[in-house]
């Protein structure tokens, strides 16, 4: 068994957790934006919920294609490592989720001061 060999991912087959994760990026940017215009904590802080809610499906989706390369173990007959680009995926998955979970518990307090 040969355990060197990685698997690759193309791009192009990701762009579904590359667009979920731009729209978890976004949609805290621009709930900041709205907020700081306003000058009052609205948004920002609920839109962490979001982006956690985001990575985790990307991270589900992660895991299935785990799960999905591990069951065909036996035809291939050979350990794949992850693919750079799925790699690349799951570390910017971890960031989003550490970032949105930062946003939503601490986002309101930036705009506290201002608001009062």
């Amino acid at each position: 068994m040969d355990a060197s060999q990685q698997a690759y991912v193309p791009w192009w087959r990701l762009r579904v957790d590359v667009l979920l994760l731009a729209a978890g990026f976004l949609v805290a940017a621009i709930s900041y934006i709205a907020d700081a215009r306003a000058g009052c904590p609205a948004w920002f802080h609920r839109s962490g919920a979001v982006t956690v809610l985001l990575s985790g499906i990307v991270a589900y989706r992660s895991l299935s294609k785990h799960y999905e390369k591990l069951f065909s173990l036996p035809q291939r007959d050979t350990v794949l490592r992850t693919s750079r680009n799925q790699r690349i995926i799951d570390s910017c998955t971890l960031g989003l989720s550490m970032l949105g979970t930062v946003v939503w518990g601490y986002g309101d307090l930036p705009f506290k001061v201002a608001c009062k």
